[in-house]
């Protein structure tokens, strides 16, 4: 299913509601997958979350690995290294929704038992903030006219919108022409070898590529982060990986001098359970993932989403 254009398309599918934030010092996020784009749920009051220096944020998927190697949604929260954790994927076709977190739903399609791991991280609360629109390659599409239609589709609260395009891709040009984008990621990460990191200590094309990106006009008041992979495993990504102490000696001092730097977002847990990658640059970051701890009044318990979800 393609993602609408018009606002009374937009309106023609119910979207579900996520979770969010709590005393605990993670944001969770729900990412709804599909075929096109994802959706992501962002913490209500996220006018709260700060994206400016000192203090970059550090983002980090999970899901998408079983539980024995990439551990429960507490693991995630308690390992005190991310800001903002997304939760990966609630699958949307047409007007059903299927949630895919690989053996972590058992059996088969009851998620119902994240419950009470939500609960350890955001207490509960859910409402949807945000839509996230990735992995998107169609050109023809007017997604300027989508980013419009969900900016418009409100009055009574602020619906966030973030991106997460491949370095290489310009799909998103006419919707980031808006500026109506709130945060994006960009992935230096993938199958092709154009932007990414390719070994050698050369930097240039990804250096270009940030340059080009972080000023654009439509993204001067959004925050920017840099997508990277948490592991050199071709299992994680064919190009792009970068060590870490490379990222801080030569990116990092580069990337950072952007007005509109928000910090990192890893892919994805599991891989980065493995490698530490994320406490291997906190520090370079100056990352302090207690700051953006919220409350946040429930609209909607988090049980029933799961429940429809089967």
């Amino acid at each position: 299913m393609k993602p609408q254009a018009k606002p009374k398309k937009l309106q023609s599918y119910p979207l579900p509601s996520s979770i969010m934030a709590s005393n605990k010092p993670v944001l969770i996020l729900l990412s709804l997958l599909t075929l096109s784009s994802i959706v992501i749920i962002k913490p209500s009051h996220a006018v709260d979350f700060p994206m400016s220096k000192p203090g970059w944020k550090i983002a980090v998927y999970w899901g998408q690995n079983n539980e024995s190697s990439e551990g429960t949604l507490t693991d995630a929260c308690d390992s005190n290294r991310y800001n903002i954790v997304a939760i990966a994927y609630l699958h949307v076709s047409g007007n059903t929704t299927s949630l895919n977190l690989e053996d972590h739903c058992r059996p088969l399609g009851n998620c119902t038992a994240l419950a009470s791991q939500i609960q350890h991280c955001p207490l509960g609360a859910v409402t949807l903030d945000g839509i996230d629109l990735a992995h998107i390659e169609d050109r023809s599409e007017p997604w300027d006219e989508l980013v419009r239609a969900i900016n418009g589709s409100t009055q009574d609260k602020k619906i966030y919108i973030s991106g997460a395009p491949h370095c290489n891709t310009s799909s998103l040009d006419s919707a980031i022409d808006t500026g109506l984008f709130d945060y994006l990621w960009v992935l230096y990460y993938g199958p092709s070898a154009t932007c990414e990191y390719l070994g050698n200590n050369d930097f240039t094309n990804l250096l270009n590529s940030w340059a080009k990106w972080t000023s654009k006009p439509g993204l001067a008041n959004s925050s920017v982060f840099l997508g990277l992979v948490a592991s050199n495993e071709t299992s994680a990504a064919s190009y792009g990986y970068i060590p870490p102490e490379e990222l801080k000696s030569e990116v990092l001092p580069t990337v950072t001098e952007s007005s509109n730097f928000g910090g990192v977002m890893l892919w994805n847990r599991y891989y980065d359970k493995k490698t530490g990658y994320s406490t291997e640059i906190k520090d370079a970051l100056g990352t302090k993932v207690f700051e953006c701890a919220r409350q946040v009044l429930a609209s909607r318990r988090f049980n029933s989403l799961l429940a429809k979800s089967v």
